[in-house]
């Protein structure tokens, strides 16, 4: 600032050549003019660097957007930047959403960004089939017991979860009287005449799925997919529908029961099922 300051002073000075000036300076003489004009305008302070941040950009994201994404991201710990964007359109259609990348931008300057987890390394282990891909609705069903939960009368109940894995949908979120054979014999056979008979079903090696139920499925030419014993991550969009069920319900505290008691006329007790999918959105 100093070389600026002198260099003004010098091109005041009577006679001087500007041209020879401003190359013996080290500038254009276009540089020099506009050293010159803002000192004239503004003093020694027009001499410092101006920010080069257009005062209006219309990508410039208001300050009531960020901040209703941040209140979003609050009260929703586990959801990344998509969910947020699709509750963000939702609650405020009239506005213009900012794009996925500008919300995880908000979110890590925030520090609010989940730092991303290292993908565990394939595994080159056999298994019964080689797993495919779903391309179509009906393609791959996959199917598993979500695990031990306690309704809020304590009642310990182990659903049954199938789920198409192209369009994600759930088909069932089931608690099975008894966890045997012919429990999940009938509540598929329910599921095959809703909707169809899968390409190919994909679970572990448990009971009941790696038993005659098994053997039912291959009669109908149903191909099967069995992941490895102890590798869950191998039907790991299961896996993670589970835990984010597990977690929204937690989250809200909500009294769900998966399956409430109602007394018949005859004072004996019968099974509503709660549309689970319905409560979540």
């Amino acid at each position: 600032m100093d070389l600026r300051f002198q260099f003004v002073l010098d091109s005041f000075q009577i006679g001087v050549n500007f041209t020879q000036l401003c190359a013996q300076y080290g500038i254009s003489t276009k540089c020099g003019y506009k050293w010159k004009e803002r000192f004239i305008k503004e003093g020694r302070e027009g001499l410092f660097d101006k920010k080069k941040t257009p005062k209006n950009s219309p990508a410039k994201i208001a300050e009531e957007t960020i901040l209703e994404i941040i209140k979003i991201k609050n009260h929703r710990k586990s959801w990344g930047a998509k969910k947020i964007l699709d509750t963000y359109k939702h609650t405020f259609s009239h506005r213009k959403a900012p794009n996925r990348s500008s919300i995880e931008r908000i979110l890590k300057k925030a520090g609010l960004q989940d730092s991303k987890r290292k993908r565990r390394s394939p595994n080159l282990g056999q298994r019964i089939s080689m797993p495919e891909k779903a391309t179509r609705p009906n393609h791959v069903w996959t199917v598993d017991f979500k695990g031990w939960w306690y309704t809020p009368d304590w009642e310990k109940v182990n659903p049954l979860t199938v789920r198409d894995d192209f369009s994600k949908y759930i088909l069932s979120f089931k608690t099975l009287k008894k966890g045997d054979i012919a429990s999940v014999k009938a509540e598929f056979i329910r599921l095959f005449s809703i909707y169809g008979l899968p390409d190919v079903i994909r679970s572990d090696n448990g009971p009941p799925f790696a038993s005659m139920q098994s053997v039912r499925w291959l009669s109908l030419d149903i191909k099967l997919d069995r992941i490895q014993p102890s590798k869950p991550y191998q039907n790991g969009a299961h896996e993670r529908m589970h835990r984010d069920m597990a977690r929204e319900l937690q989250h809200e505290s909500l009294v769900i029961l998966l399956y409430s008691k109602i007394s018949s006329i005859n004072g004996e007790s019968i099974l509503i099922e709660i549309d689970l999918m319905r409560l979540l959105t």
